[in-house]
């Protein structure tokens, strides 16, 4: 009992956000694997993102790009 009660504790304490919980806190939970670097090599084909110099990437084209990621992880996994 205790011993548990120590460990759930524990890693209440010691919970670390992941880097895209850090970036968009807004975001859910996603429960597929995401192939966010597939993703973002399509829209940036598309939009140019990194060739801007003065102009951050935005709350909506990273929406944008996590859509895509859960739409290209679900035709992955549909094509088998």
């Amino acid at each position: 009992g205790q011993y548990l009660d120590d460990i759930s504790q524990n890693n209440k304490s010691t919970f670390v956000p992941s880097r895209l919980k850090q970036l968009v806190p807004q975001v859910g939970t996603f429960y597929t694997r995401l192939p966010l670097r597939k993703a973002f090599e399509a829209y940036n084909l598309k939009y140019g993102i990194t060739s801007r110099r003065h102009i951050c990437i935005s709350f909506n084209e990273i929406r944008h790009i996590l859509n895509l990621a859960q739409i290209i992880a679900m035709t992955d996994m549909y094509k088998g």
